[in-house]
């Protein structure tokens, strides 16, 4: 059996963070993410040495939510050939990730409604999204849309990573 060491097969990479109150601009506000480089080796020849084929974004958060409200996360991507603001292509939604003020499903998989409760309520949690980098161009960038739903007084600390993976380095 042979052994591999993960760690040169994997690499996190930070994407972003923010801090939220509901009603304020910086709540529903897109936040452009760190610009990554999945064939850090050079171009892309799908299958090469050195490129990442997947990544899992993963978003840590911590929020009071009060009655009938939420925290969603939009997380978008956008590539380019080359590594200039003008270059992006458009956003394209991965996932929309509601937090209910209930943290009620503990999949990390709630897509919709929110949860209502009766007080003010502290949930923290992590959101884990997959994402394919294969076929996209040399350089993506991961956007994220924090909003909070309530008027003024629900507030949210959010931080973004991305773990990519599949970019082998070869013993020589």
């Amino acid at each position: 059996m042979t052994q591999r060491d993960m760690a040169a097969w994997v690499k996190p990479i930070h994407v972003s963070r923010g801090v939220l109150t509901a009603g304020a601009a910086s709540s529903g506000a897109l936040v452009t993410g760190a610009s990554i480089n999945i064939a850090p080796a050079g171009g892309l020849n799908y299958g090469s040495p050195g490129e990442y084929y997947s990544g899992l974004v993963v978003i840590d958060y911590l929020a009071t939510l009060t009655s009938n409200s939420s925290l969603t996360f939009y997380v978008q991507y956008q590539d380019a050939a080359v590594d200039l603001a003008t270059a992006y292509s458009t956003n394209v939604t991965l996932m929309k990730y509601v937090v209910p003020s209930v943290p009620a499903d503990t999949t990390g998989l709630i897509t919709a409604a929110t949860i209502a409760t009766t007080a003010t309520t502290k949930v923290e949690g992590v959101v884990s999204i997959p994402i394919n980098l294969r076929g996209k161009n040399q350089f993506v960038r991961l956007n994220i849309i924090p909003s909070l739903t309530n008027s003024g007084t629900d507030t949210a600390e959010w931080h973004a990573d991305v773990i990519v993976n599949g970019a082998y380095k070869p013993i020589s």
